[in-house]
């Protein structure tokens, strides 16, 4: 009696692969980009506070409450941490690369509905949920090589320039700021997978951001605001200040829940409707 052995296929993610070749390119501009954009407005950081740091300091202190709440509090611009966080981290960084990864998130399926692609790829014997979940994947690992570049040229800067930086700090803020443009990434993903309509869905995450700063930024100076507040993502990203004291555990738990159900709606959003070719 003879037995046969069945061998199994072995997994490639080669939908994975692809769309990180394909855009390789744009990764690798915006990674330079960035990384040079950083360690560029890093690199000012000596000269400006050189002998200016009196001068600097009573001139925040004369800044109306409505500024530091726009701008954050400023009162210690005059430190490397300070001066990082108003210049990049509090209001720069989140909206530029915020772009990146909706627009991403959008491509994933919605995007190939648009570009007429979708019933190509879907011609291949895998299931939607393959694809979603492997271009995800593409997308968190081209956004973290963005935002490691962007620590990378503080730390170059700071090398360079012989001014210190708290590392702890740089990784913390490193890992909020992604955990929130993952998160907002992702939210595009479901509303344009859910609605096909690529537009409305970069228009309500894009809603959302700012709304959330907003509520973050004036709780100091609104009872509504300040009762608003959990609900800002924002909140979540630096509203305990991780640049100045590492990692807050329960702030990334949230932006991972709020990023495990975006994801999980996203896919059966998508494998409930009907899609465009």
């Amino acid at each position: 009696m003879t037995t046969t052995v069945q061998q199994r296929t072995p997994f490639v993610p080669w939908i994975f692969y692809q769309t990180l070749v394909q855009r390789r390119r744009t990764l690798l501009y915006w990674m330079a980009a960035m990384g040079g954009l950083t360690f560029y407005t890093a690199s000012f950081y000596p000269t400006l506070v050189e002998g200016n740091q009196q001068a600097l300091n009573d001139l925040v202190n004369q800044l109306p409450p409505y500024m530091e709440a726009l701008f954050g509090q400023m009162a210690g611009f005059t430190s490397p941490e300070g001066y990082l966080d108003a210049k990049l981290y509090l209001l720069f960084m989140p909206f530029v690369l915020m772009v990146y990864t909706i627009r991403f998130g959008l491509s994933i399926i919605a995007g190939e509905e648009q570009a007429k692609t979708i019933d190509i790829l879907l011609a291949n014997p895998i299931s939607r949920t393959r694809v979603v979940l492997e271009k995800y994947a593409a997308m968190l690992v081209a956004t973290a090589l963005i935002v490691a570049s962007v620590a990378a040229g503080v730390w170059l800067a700071a090398t360079l320039y012989t001014f210190d930086i708290d590392t702890r700090g740089l990784i913390a803020i490193s890992l909020h700021l992604y955990a929130l443009i993952i998160t907002l990434g992702t939210l595009a993903m479901f509303i344009a997978n859910a609605t096909a309509n690529t537009w409305g869905a970069a228009g309500i995450t894009a809603l959302v951001a700012v709304v959330s700063y907003f509520i973050n930024s004036f709780a100091a100076l609104s009872e509504t605001a300040e009762r608003l507040r959990p609900l800002s993502l924002f909140y979540y990203y630096r509203g305990h200040e991780p640049l100045f004291s590492g990692v807050h555990v329960g702030d990334l738990l949230v932006f991972t829940t709020l990023t495990i159900v975006f994801l999980v709606l996203g896919v059966i959003a998508v494998n409930r409707r009907d899609l465009g070719t």
